[in-house]
């Protein structure tokens, strides 16, 4: 009987016990969740007081209270710290950014190779490569890489040499006309036709015991040199050689004649006296110097293979039986489109 006593006094005291510690763990948890409701979702209060923040009670915090002024400070402070980290990284990057922003202002095409000049987005390096070939590609090749059409403007003198060639003095000439310059085989060989109108005035001048002679040839025909030209690059000097044809389109002369007689000196006036071949064929060549690929000057020197004269229909004694055979020097402008 004391036995079963003892049990169930035992059996009471366990379960009182228990309860109480179950009791007691319960309003810990409450209490915990319920500081934690009024105090904005933490378990310490704001002040370090029993109580937790005044503005909390009732419905709890929702983030939007206004909390205690050292903790008001404390959390400005610390934003202040974390605003002033934040505006120190903000400067540097902007600092970075305007450093950038002046680099890339201050390169130009050429210093894409720079580092600090490259842009990947813009793919600038690849660019220039590309750009700097091609430049480079057209430097080289000169002449002889494309085909264009140009104009010359030239004027000079000649010279007659030959059989009778002696009272030939130096007369003068002008030129212009329109040219191409096209590929030929080699990147440094330059095919150049020309068309030129050229106007050409001749001269002789004989003086004897008793007479004198004077007379004038004026000229009008159509040149056509084919010059291989020989340029190195599109800038700086260059050096031409090839045919020459000459197809006439007009001609006239002049003789005026003087003789005397011992009595009188008698003058005589003749036209068209002294015709002229209607073809002239010779070589040409040119050395001359391109200040870049549109704009060069040029000397040209022709010498004509052909008698300047048609011996057969000629009238006058002083240049019958003539071998006259020109020799032309110009000074050139061209410019190529």
């Amino acid at each position: 009987m004391e036995r079963s006593k003892i049990i169930s006094f035992l059996s009471v005291l366990i379960f009182s016990v228990s309860c109480a510690y179950a009791q007691n763990t319960y309003e810990a948890d409450t209490d915990s969740a319920w500081i934690a409701s009024q105090n904005g979702g933490s378990t310490e209060l704001s002040n370090g007081s029993d109580e937790p923040n005044a503005a909390c009670i009732g419905d709890g915090c929702d983030g939007t209270e206004t909390f205690p002024a050292q903790d008001q400070q404390a959390t400005s402070g610390q934003a202040s710290a974390n605003g002033a980290t934040t505006d120190s990284t903000a400067g540097d990057s902007t600092k970075v950014a305007k450093a950038d922003s002046s680099d890339y202002e201050d390169c130009t095409p050429a210093d894409s190779l720079l580092k600090e000049c490259k842009d990947d987005e813009d793919d600038t390096y690849d660019r220039y490569l590309n750009e700097n070939a091609e430049m480079y590609r057209a430097r080289k090749e000169g002449f002889a890489r494309k085909i264009s059409l140009g104009f010359r403007a030239a004027g000079g003198m000649n010279m007659v040499f030959g059989k009778k060639a002696g009272n030939w003095e130096i007369g003068y000439e002008g030129s212009a006309g329109i040219f191409a310059k096209m590929p030929f085989f080699s990147r440094l060989v330059t095919l150049y036709p020309e068309l030129d109108f050229d106007y050409r005035v001749f001269k002789f001048e004989s003086e004897s015991d008793y007479s004198k002679d004077e007379a004038s040839i004026t000229q009008m025909l159509f040149e056509i040199p084919i010059l291989f030209v020989f340029a190195p690059d599109n800038e700086g000097f260059f050096v031409g050689i090839g045919p020459d044809l000459g197809l006439k389109l007009s001609s006239k002369s002049k003789y005026k004649q003087e003789v005397d007689t011992g009595k009188k000196i008698e003058k005589d006036k003749r036209k068209n006296t002294l015709p002229t071949a209607g073809v002239l064929l010779g070589g040409a060549f040119d050395i001359g110097y391109a200040f870049n690929s549109h704009f060069t000057v040029d000397i040209r020197v022709v010498q004509y293979l052909s008698n300047l004269v048609n011996e057969k229909a000629v009238a006058e004694t002083e240049i019958m039986d003539s071998k006259l055979y020109t020799f032309h020097t110009t000074l050139g402008i061209s410019f190529a489109l």
